[in-house]
């Protein structure tokens, strides 16, 4: 007979109806938007300290239970220290997937300014002060962008905290697939996990970026962790770092959310296990804290172009016809060879091996399945989400994963196969023979063919939006404090920086108000970056085509100066022009009182007055 709390047992089922209704039915996607823009902040916020103030707890009381003082296994330390110092020297830092990480940027600019979940997409300098005046509600999760802002908050703004982020996050997640590891193999499992993940360069790529990846692996190694400490002692305190772990990390990456399952499972199963229905006061609060996911869901449904369909006619984001393809690209990056991916051709093999050798174990009973301990429980509900996670990524219509631009979603999966192969050698290896051979292979493959890789290649050189990226950036910082406003279709590279930009379409659009303000002074200098195309016009591609169509927009509507120009490849350079003068009809220009924006410090109703003119 299980016992329960009834009223407790009432107020969770109310809890989880109510965030049910809240994310699917109550509201449309401007609401959806609204409550994401105002609440997530603070909803987010309360997650974290109540995370902190249980594992501040459970630290206090494993200390009072230690009869014996708490002394340092130097040698993983130092080991795990070493890795750290390797990884952060391999690849260069700086922004790798510029579709993502300046928006991050971007977010957790006006999470620190404004306490809103909200991408600045609109920002001047006014009266010497840089000032968002608009943004957007992301499909990103923002968790990754929430811990930004906190690092902001603590330590000042900066447009590249991602890297400090991910620098910091680097030591906590070897740390954590060594533990992982150890849990496998006591002796070498550590050593031998850590060296597999090492060797594949993609986490180096990672390592030295500003995007979300890295906390995701550390929030579900984390959670995973906490999973087998709540299985193996059930207490009300374990039970609350489990759940809030699974909350926070259903909020870092898309298809992270997907992990709420098996959590949901393996405490369902300690349930029944122990025949009591133990729900403390986070567990009854978890619904609405996982009320987020639905909402932007609700906001993927209804604004399709989110999907980022491309224009070969694909009318779905996941289909089962794009499996076959993708599958072949998977092989491609696995297998693709020395230099042209960055994977781990070793840890390849060795899953193949692994995979292989357990079937034959199984058929021929030298492997034999024991009743589940807590590891194995938390391996197979872990893993088995990540195998759901990729099978979903080879059914996306962008799932191809030899593109270096996605390769980085296959990260889960490769750390999946480092687990696997360990979990073999506990199966099947009585002695530490093979463990000991996997160890020279993985140290000897990082250092004649991992570290030598990435040594010639970062894999992104051939990157035009990256270098376009970079050179935005670098012509930002050189113009920051000038009171200068850039014109770009990369602009979040550039406000990311605390300097004023507008996209083309925007600037089009309120050319009357450029005009004014061009008039008026407002800014320094306007510059206008765009790509222009190389070659015989000819023999232009659909990009170049766009790009020259582009550059006839701007024409017909600007005069510009050429001042700066640098080839990206041989089909773009970027060409850097400085605007002259709006070609607008005097009947449309726009006027303001000047009077109501003299002086350094403006009224509000002249402020609001002065932003309404802004393009």
């Amino acid at each position: 007979m299980f016992q329960f709390n009834p009223y407790r047992l009432g107020f969770f089922i109310v809890s989880a109806c109510f965030s049910l209704w809240l994310g699917y039915f109550a509201v449309g996607s401007a609401g959806a938007v609204q409550l994401i823009k105002s609440g997530g902040y603070w909803l987010m916020l309360l997650s974290v300290v109540l995370l902190i103030i249980s594992l501040f707890q459970l630290a206090t009381v494993h200390y009072k239970k230690r009869s014996q003082p708490f002394r340092i296994c130097w040698p993983p330390v130092l080991f795990i220290a070493l890795s750290t110092v390797v990884l952060l020297c391999m690849q260069p830092s700086g922004y790798k997937i510029v579709m993502d990480e300046p928006v991050l940027a971007a977010t957790s600019l006006q999470m620190h300014l404004e306490r809103e979940v909200l991408t600045v997409s609109r920002a001047y300098e006014i009266g010497g002060v840089f000032t968002p005046l608009g943004g957007y509600v992301d499909k990103r999760p923002y968790f990754y962008p929430f811990i930004l802002s906190l690092l902001h908050d603590f330590t000042g703004y900066r447009a590249l905290q991602g890297l400090v982020m991910n620098g910091i996050l680097t030591p906590i997640l070897l740390g954590l697939i060594f533990i992982v590891g150890r849990h496998f193999e006591r002796r070498l499992g550590g050593y031998l996990a850590v060296l597999l993940f090492l060797g594949v360069p993609l986490l180096a790529m990672n390592v030295n970026g500003a995007g979300f990846e890295l906390l995701n692996l550390v929030m579900i190694l984390g959670t995973a962790l906490a999973g087998v400490a709540y299985l193996k002692d059930t207490t009300p305190l374990k039970l609350n770092i489990f759940i809030l772990m699974a909350v926070l990390l259903a909020q870092t990456r898309y298809e992270s959310a997907l992990y709420v399952l098996p959590v949901a499972l393996l405490i369902g199963y300690q349930f029944i296990r122990t025949r009591e229905i133990r729900l403390t006061r986070t567990a009854l609060l978890a619904p609405l804290f996982l009320i987020p996911i639905p909402l932007q869901q609700l906001i993927f449904r209804d604004y399709g172009d989110l999907w980022q369909l491309d224009h070969n006619g694909l009318e779905h984001p996941f289909a089962l016809d794009y499996m076959p393809s993708n599958l072949l690209h998977a092989l491609a990056y696995f297998f693709g060879g020395f230099g042209d991916q960055p994977s781990s051709l070793l840890l390849s093999v060795l899953f193949i091996v692994a995979i292989l050798l357990s079937l034959l174990g199984l058929v021929m009973r030298r492997i034999r399945l024991t009743p589940l301990d807590a590891d194995a429980l938390v391996f197979i509900g872990f893993g088995a989400a990540v195998l759901a996670n990729f099978s979903i990524l080879m059914a996306y219509h962008w799932g191809q994963i030899d593109d270096i631009v996605a390769t980085r979603l296959v990260l889960p999966f490769l750390m999946f196969q480092v687990f696997f192969i360990l979990w073999l050698l506990r199966a099947v290896a009585a002695d530490r023979i093979l463990s000991q051979i996997c160890l020279a292979m993985a140290v000897l493959y990082f250092g004649l063919v991992t570290r030598p890789l990435c040594a010639r290649d970062d894999f992104l050189q051939w990157s035009r939006p990256l270098s376009e990226v970079s050179w935005l950036q670098a012509q930002a910082r050189s113009h920051l404090g000038d009171s200068v406003l850039f014109v770009s279709n990369r602009h979040l590279a550039v406000l990311a920086e605390q300097v004023a930009a507008i996209t083309i379409g925007d600037a089009i659009r309120g050319k009357a108000g450029l005009d004014l303000h061009q008039r008026l002074k407002t800014f320094s200098r306007v510059y206008m970056v765009y790509l222009n195309p190389l070659g015989s016009s000819d023999a232009f591609t659909e990009e170049q085509i766009a790009a020259q169509a582009v550059i006839a927009d701007l024409e017909a509507n600007f005069a510009l100066r050429p001042v700066e120009s640098e080839k990206l490849d041989d089909h773009f350079a970027i060409q850097l022009a400085e605007l002259d003068f709006v070609r607008i009809a005097p009947e449309a220009r726009l006027s303001i009182d000047e009077r109501l924006i003299r002086g350094t410090r403006l009224s509000e109703s002249a402020l609001d007055q002065f932003s309404k003119t802004l393009p």
